[in-house]
């Protein structure tokens, strides 16, 4: 599910590489449309 997510640009590696991911990176629009929010963020 993972590399279809970031296939289709759901996600994208924002710490680590490409074949070990530690963090991903979501664009605004899908975070807003799954109401998810950022960690750390004030």
């Amino acid at each position: 599910m993972i590399e279809f997510a970031r296939e289709v640009g759901l996600i994208s590696v924002y710490e680590g590489t490409d074949t070990e991911p530690v963090r991903f990176a979501v664009p605004e629009i899908y975070r807003l449309a799954l109401n998810m929010r950022r960690k750390g963020q004030a």
